[in-house]
Order: structure tokens, then sequence, then C-alpha cells
């Protein structure tokens, strides 16, 4: 057993026994910090599980342990894979969740650190969230001990050195006999702006290796580029589906359609009528309905480069999601540029209209000797008849400016993965380790200021900017409010 596999078995066992008992579950009912701390800890199984495959008796019990917190807490629980993390950060972070639980709540080590050897999701599925019953009965122990350490300390030693109590509430509220969990989950909500926000969620952090001031401009150009290249191509293989050239009168069988390839048969076929043969110029329905997805991918990215409501740091980075558009994006629209201007592929497309072998019912001598050649030879005959006309001139040379700007959007593509920035473990690592103290901190009824040199000194300055500016703004529009009143 690896280290990663040993802690995982650590941690697993040690939030089991946690969310087992009464007496935790209670305060993880209406102890904010307590349920952060859980929570973070069931982040630290799903990365161990992610990250290297880590499993206790070949299961995995990070997305169980919140479920069943969900259902204790009715509160939803989310999992994060957090990032810039690792294993001494996890193993740190336990140990001092584990000396708070010790702390607050007067247990011991040795409990929280028991080890089920057969522990499976079953265990997990079969804990039972606390009834009302042993809920009041634990309120009003820690009632008593709170009233008993009144009467022996001092009110400040008392709040420091008390675990944190849920008061009911005055009025009908204060009867213990009239739990209500609808004002009981208020409470719970209105504690969530009291814990430290990650310092990820904050605009000054900025988490990557450099800062490129070109950035902003050159998305821009990127976006356009990819924009302007799939928008064409829609347009034009719309026109190509739209657009019917005239290969003149063949014989096509009444059932199925196909053309007889074999024009202006004299006799009669049974079962064939002659007809005028009017087909698009696509060369296959496939390349007209993925044309739907470079315009849906498109205008994804016309939104993203007309929306201004992006974070600030978000202006010096391409998100991973955006480069695997842009290169879903080229693929189809060089697939469907180029097919295009192949004859191969136009014949092709064109042969899958005809029958692919003679029938017995055509009349003796009409049947071809060489089925296969008077197809290629029939498919030669509406490639050229079509490639002469004005509109399949027209359509090559959209599509040939299509693949220009997709050439382009590649060298974008490539230019913007040579140059992202990417992300700084360290930077992340320290923040990381920063909320962490000031988690714990927290928890602990202290406070703890998170190290402001893990903030980009240029990104605050363009937030003053901004906020100026908006105040600028907000002041200009109420002085012409007034002013029309």
């Amino acid at each position: 057993m690896n280290k990663e596999e040993k802690l995982y078995v650590n941690l697993t066992n040690s939030l089991y026994n946690i969310i087992k008992k009464d007496k935790f579950q209670f305060h993880l009912l209406h102890l904010k910090s307590f349920i952060s701390g859980f929570n973070n800890m069931l982040n630290y199984l799903f990365w161990l599980e992610k990250k290297h495959n880590t499993k206790l008796n070949d299961s995995s019990f990070a997305i169980a342990m919140a479920q069943k917190l969900t259902n204790i807490s009715q509160q939803k629980i989310t999992l994060e894979l957090l990032s810039g993390i690792n294993f001494e950060i996890i193993e740190e972070g336990y140990i001092e969740f584990l000396d708070f639980i010790v702390k607050e709540f007067k247990t011991t080590k040795v409990y929280l650190k028991k080890i089920k050897e057969d522990l499976s999701l079953e265990d997990i599925k079969k804990i039972k969230k606390i009834s009302n019953e042993n809920f009041e009965k634990i309120k009003s122990e820690l009632k008593d001990q709170k009233e008993n350490s009144n009467k022996t300390n001092d009110e400040n030693k008392k709040v420091s050195q008390t675990a944190p109590v849920f008061v009911p509430p005055a009025g009908n509220q204060a009867n213990p006999n009239n739990f209500n969990p609808n004002q009981f989950n208020a409470q719970f909500q209105n504690m969530i702006g009291q814990m430290p926000n990650h310092p990820n969620a904050d605009e000054r952090f900025y988490p990557y290796t450099h800062k490129h001031t070109w950035m902003p401009k050159y998305k821009n150009i990127f976006s356009a580029l990819i924009a302007i290249s799939c928008f064409l191509v829609f347009i034009v293989s719309l026109i190509a589906y739209l657009s019917k050239v005239n290969y003149g009168g063949w014989w096509i069988d009444n059932n199925s359609n196909q053309i007889l390839p074999y024009q202006n048969a004299s006799g009669t076929f049974s079962g064939y009528t002659l007809k005028t043969v009017k087909l698009p110029l696509i060369v296959s329905n496939f390349t007209f309905y993925i044309s739907f997805a470079s315009l849906f991918l498109g205008s994804f990215f016309a939104y993203k480069l007309f929306n201004g409501n992006q974070k600030i740091r978000d202006k010096y980075v391409i998100h991973k999601t955006g480069l695997i558009f842009s290169i879903i994006i080229i693929g189809i629209d060089l697939y469907i540029s180029i097919t295009f201007l192949m004859p191969s592929a136009f014949k092709s497309y064109i042969k899958n209209f005809f029958p692919q072998k003679a029938t017995s019912s055509w009349p003796s001598g009409k049947v071809p000797a060489d089925w296969s050649g008077q197809l290629n030879k029939t498919a030669d005959y509406f490639y050229n008849t079509a490639s002469k006309t004005s509109i399949f001139k027209a359509l090559s040379t959209l599509y040939i400016v299509a693949i220009v700007f997709t050439g382009l959007s590649l060298i974008g593509t490539i230019f913007g993965l040579v140059t992202n920035p990417r992300y700084d473990k360290a930077k992340i690592m320290k923040a990381h380790a920063e909320y962490q103290k000031a988690v714990y901190a927290k928890m602990q009824n202290q406070e703890y200021e998170i190290d402001p040199s893990i903030y980009d000194k240029d990104l605050i300055k363009e937030l003053e900017k901004q906020k100026k500016e908006e105040e600028q703004r907000e002041k200009e529009e109420k002085e012409n409010t007034e002013q029309q009143e």
C-alpha cells in the first residue's frame, strides 16, 4: 500500500466515524465551519480517487459520502476536483481537521482514526440521520454544559473554550418542542457568508505563469477568424444544398428512385420512367448536416467575441474549452471545404444515386458488360456537367476563401497553444495553503488575513480603474435622471 492509498484509507474511515455519530451530525447541521471542513475532506478524497485512482475495498467513497452529507445537512454538497494541491497539502489538512474536532467537540483521535477493515458503500448507505429526539437531547446537554461553564469562567474564556451551540430564536421557536427545520435552515444559510472565499474566486488572484498584454486583442482577432470561417462554410454549404444542376433525361426506378446509368436508352425499361434529373451540388448530406455544428460553434465564438462580461483576469488567457472548440471547428470546416473541392468525393456521392449492380428486368443488350466502368463513366459525366456551371465555380471560390480563413484560424490555434499561460502550481499551492489557514482559523473563532502578496498588482489596478469608471457612469446617469426630472 503506497502513501496515497494509506491516506485514503485513513481519511475515509475518519469521515465515516464522524458522519455516523449523532453528536457530529448535530454539529454538521448547524456549524458552517464544520460542514465546510468536512466538505473539504471530501474534495481531498475525490482528488485522490481521480489523480491516483485510490480505492478502499474496490470502492470509491467520495460521491457516496457527499450524498449522505447532503441528506443529513439538507444542503447541496458538491465535489470539486481541486487544482494545485498534492499529498503533503492533503495530509496537513487532514491532521488539522482532526485537531479541530478533538479540540472543539471533546473527542479522541483514537475514535476518529478507528479503522473498519470491511468498510463498504453499503455501510455509508445504512447511516441514519439524527432523529429529532436525539437532536433535542444533544442540544439540551450542550446548553447545560454552557451554563456550567458560565459559572466557572469569565465571558471571554467561555467564548474561546466552549463549542459553538445552536441557540433557538426567540418566541415560539424558543421552545425545544417546537423545532422548525425551515427556520433552522435559514440560520444555516446566514452563516455561509462568514466563511472565507478561496483566493481562486477573487479576481485579484492570477493563477497563471505569465500575463501577455496583447492577449485581449489576439483573442478578439482569433475569435473573429473562427467565427468568419464557420459562418462562411455554413452559408456556402446551404447554397450548395439548395442549388441543383440539370443533368438531362435519365431512366428512374419507379420504386427506389435510383438512376439507370444509361442515358436516353432506347426501348422500354420495365419499372423505370424517363425523367429529367436535378441534383443538389452538396457532395454529401453528412457534410451539410455537420455544417450546422460549425454554425453552432461559430455562434459561440461570436458571443464570446462581443460579450464583455468576462472577468478581468480571463482576458489574458484562452481557456482549454476555447482551444478545444477551435480545433473541432477547424476540423469540420476543413473537411467540408476540401471535400467539395475533391472530384473523387463528388463522384462518390453521385454513385449513390445509381444501382450498384444490373437487374434482370433490363432488355437484353442494354445492360453494360462493365457495370463498374459504366458507373464511373456516368459519374464523370455528372461531375463535368456540374463543374461547368457558374454556381459550382462560385461555390468553389467561396470554399477556397473559407479554407484561407480556416488556415489562419489553425495558425492562431497553434500560436495560442504555444503562448497560452500555464497554471502556476507553486502560486496555486500557496493560495490553497493560505485558504486552509483561513478556514481552520475561522473554525476556531479566530481571524486570519490571507497573504496579500498572492494577488496580482496589475489586476488590482485594473479593478480599481474599473470600479472608478462604474462609479463615474452611475454618477452621470444619476445627474441625467435628475436633469430630466
